[in-house]
């Protein structure tokens, strides 16, 4: 799951070269991620590591990439790629994080790759309308040209900024922000842009330039680059929680940047895709010639086919791949679009294992609430329209329908534990341990969920009997 996202401007001395020089000076001055044996020749093609931490790096075109993954021992894998654009002038920084079957916890903060760090340290980043990349607020207003700027946010309510823009306003009696300014600014580091007027007189100045459509006394607002995001204003008010107000702030721009649509070559998957076309594509003109000019023999005819066939084979997987991630990435962003500034409901300690589980709890709920509710096409009851609404707006997959099915399936007639109802255990999510006359099941490793399993079944009724435990247990 994507959960960092940026895009940003460099300079045009910003070299592929430089780039990878950074790339593994960033690796190799970690405290905690650094791989050993890492020489760097100066090639652009280079693999280290091993399975738990693996830099890469390649080029393509006016491209040049690097991916550094981490698997972490308790089944949490984190992905960051670097894609730099010399064609754009533009480097883009992306954090993944994923849960795997064996995840037993991770934590929901994270911290930006720190080579946004070293890229403001070494002056390579660019200037965003006037303005430099920074981990520290900017104070604006005090010259006309800055007020202007200000005018055209509050009446556009959009911005040419590629970054959107945070504007905190004075409090007129305090002169202080709401919120702390440079806390937030290091929080947004390379994702957005604050802005701190400069004196509280700002705010009543562009009060009389845009007809009073400016935030002011203490007021705050974000202003998205894209017209499809509305701007977002803040209003301060008696017992304000300034964290929790940061924090709404900080994740409704993380939130805005994640669902940018990303082009194929701004992925490492897509880039790896494109250079195994192209390799693809040279193993064909190679056979075709090899086969006018007859000059081989064919036993090197077949090793170049079978690469050319491997090579295809892999192009396939990944297009396929990626047409999956950019469908999920579609549900998500759909997902996304559909929340308001408030959602709902929020998450409570318990998380998915796996995807749309919660949800699936919640509209069976509504949906039972639903079905109990009397039924009077003439009088129609206030509770029914928003119950089915809130269903009809949050449609699931029904992953659970389709476990519960596969499951009856395999224990149909249940015996003894057969390989095939092993699998099906596994796939859903059941660790399996045996212990004197029975198995024990355990759900996604939590105690707090456990079967047992009698390792005969006495009659045809033992299978149906034990699906409908685990049933109940976990369904």
């Amino acid at each position: 799951m994507l959960i960092f996202s940026t895009r940003l401007p460099v300079k045009e001395t910003f070299t592929k070269q430089k780039f990878f020089e950074l790339v593994v000076r960033w690796n190799q001055g970690s405290p905690h991620d650094r791989i050993d044996g890492v020489a760097w020749d100066g090639g652009a093609h280079h693999r280290w590591g091993d399975e738990v931490r693996m830099l890469e790096i390649t080029e393509h075109d006016e491209i040049a990439a690097a991916r550094f993954v981490r698997n972490e021992a308790h089944g949490v894998n984190w992905n960051t790629e670097f894609i730099l654009r010399t064609d754009r002038k533009e480097i883009g920084i992306y954090l993944s994080r994923e849960a795997t079957e064996n995840t037993i916890y991770f934590h929901k903060n994270f911290k930006p790759p720190y080579f946004l760090k070293i890229l403001m340290r070494e002056g390579v980043l660019g200037q965003d309308l006037g303005l430099s990349i920074s981990d520290h607020p900017h104070a604006f207003g005090m010259v006309e040209q800055e007020r202007l700027l200000l005018v055209q946010l509050c009446l556009n309510e959009t911005t040419a900024f590629r970054l959107p823009v945070v504007y905190l306003t004075r409090d007129w009696f305090t002169e202080h922000c709401v919120v702390d300014e440079v806390g937030l600014a290091r929080r947004l580091c390379g994702v957005a842009h604050v802005l701190v007027e400069s004196d509280k007189d700002v705010s009543r100045i562009l009060k009389d330039m845009c007809s009073g459509q400016n935030v002011y006394d203490g007021g705050m607002a974000i202003y998205f680059p894209s017209l499809s995001a509305a701007a977002k204003r803040f209003a301060p008010y008696d017992g304000m929680d300034a964290e929790k107000t940061m924090e709404q702030m900080v994740r409704m721009i993380f939130r805005y940047m994640n669902q940018q649509k990303r082009e194929r070559l701004d992925t490492w998957d897509g880039i790896q895709m494109l250079q195994m076309r192209r390799h693809a594509d040279q193993l064909l003109m190679d056979k075709r010639r090899i086969e006018e000019n007859r000059k081989q023999t064919s036993k090197e005819k077949d090793e170049y086919w079978d690469e050319f066939v491997k090579a295809q084979t892999q192009v396939e997987t990944l297009t396929e791949q990626n047409e999956r991630l950019q469908n999920e990435i579609a549900i998500l962003r759909a997902r996304v679009d559909s929340m308001g500034e408030r959602p709902l409901l929020y998450y409570g300690n318990e998380e998915d294992y796996y995807q749309g589980e919660i949800l699936e709890f919640v509209r069976s709920a509504l949906a039972e609430k639903l079905d109990r509710l009397p039924k009077e096409k003439d009088n129609p009851l206030r509770s029914a329209d928003v119950l089915q609404d809130i269903l009809s707006a949050n449609e699931c997959e029904e992953m659970q329908a389709q476990r519960q099915a596969e499951l009856k399936r395999a224990l149909k007639g249940y015996r003894t534990l057969t390989p095939d109802i092993r699998r099906t255990l596994i796939d859903i999510g059941f660790k399996i341990t045996s212990d004197g006359k029975h198995h024990k099941l355990t759900y996604y490793d939590n105690d707090r969920y456990t079967v047992t399993m009698a390792k005969s079944g006495s009659d045809w009724r033992g299978g149906d009997n034990l699906f409908s435990e685990i049933k109940k247990r976990v369904y």
